[in-house]
């Protein structure tokens, strides 16, 4: 499994997901799945840390350009996890965006 950081080269794998962010470009299993432009900053993110813990605030942060305060609902992040989730199973990706209640998502690979 490759990594390269967020910076100078943005090509990720991560178990059988490959994204280039330069190509604007998400393959599951060698083919080609589009996904709204959120959902591929998200996955991308999430590849960049995947196996760990991300929290809902850094995702509303980083991803969504949204400060979250205190009380507020996450129902934006869920929504685009949703949607990740069916992408990803449809393509019959082995990855899993996991939930852990009450801090954030993981992107199991």
């Amino acid at each position: 499994m490759a990594n390269r950081e967020y910076g100078k080269k943005a090509f990720i794998i991560a178990g059988d997901i490959q994204i280039n962010r330069d190509k604007w470009e998400l393959l599951v299993k060698a083919k080609p799945i589009t996904v709204t432009p959120m959902e591929f900053r998200l996955l991308f993110y999430l590849a960049l840390h995947k196996n760990a813990l991300v929290s809902k605030e850094t995702i509303s942060e980083k991803i969504l350009g949204k400060d979250m305060q205190a009380g507020d609902k996450p129902g934006s992040v869920y929504s685009h996890i949703k949607n990740l989730r069916k992408v990803l199973r449809q393509a019959g990706s082995e990855a899993a965006i996991d939930t852990v209640y009450g801090m954030g998502y993981r992107l199991v690979v």
